[in-house]
């Protein structure tokens, strides 16, 4: 049985409402269908003019410039992408590196040979500008490649 993608795209940008997320959590409930909301390609513009609002709590997260970029720029790439807390986490189907946002960028692309492996200085960065626009104490945002699984956490 062939699968239809019906999007333009495989990569969809989710974001979700943590404080939202841990209320769900404790209602035993899948928080990732509930808290949740996904965009394809098609809602970008729509969702940086009216940003992101959350349905439970409506909790607002500006969506930047970086964010938008950071979609295209690993469109269809093959990758997982979650800023989540103070993390960045980097999965595709081989690796997965995990970094502090507050890092010196500088230093994850110089010492890190994974990371070299992953990704190039020019989307490290990319990660890197938007980890610092997203609020991830409020919000998770996740960039998807459908091809990927989601994975909840890939902090262990």
């Amino acid at each position: 049985m062939e699968i239809v993608n019906n999007d333009t795209t495989y990569t969809h940008l989710i974001i979700g409402c943590t404080k939202c997320k841990k209320n769900i959590e404790v209602m035993n409930e899948d928080h990732m269908a509930i808290s949740y909301t996904k965009y394809s390609d098609k809602d970008l513009d729509d969702l940086f003019i009216s940003n992101f609002q959350c349905i439970f709590c409506h909790e607002r997260m500006i969506v930047t410039p970086h964010l938008i970029n950071l979609f295209f720029e690993f469109q269809d790439k093959g990758y997982l992408i979650k800023f989540v807390e103070d993390r960045v986490e980097v999965f595709n189907k081989s690796s997965i590196i995990i970094f502090n946002k507050y890092d010196n960028v500088n230093n994850i692309i110089n010492e890190d040979a994974a990371v070299q492996n992953i990704i190039n200085n020019d989307e490290l960065s990319c990660i890197y500008e938007t980890a610092h626009d997203i609020e991830s104490n409020n919000f998770e945002v996740i960039l998807h490649d459908s091809r990927l699984p989601i994975i909840d956490s890939l902090y262990f």
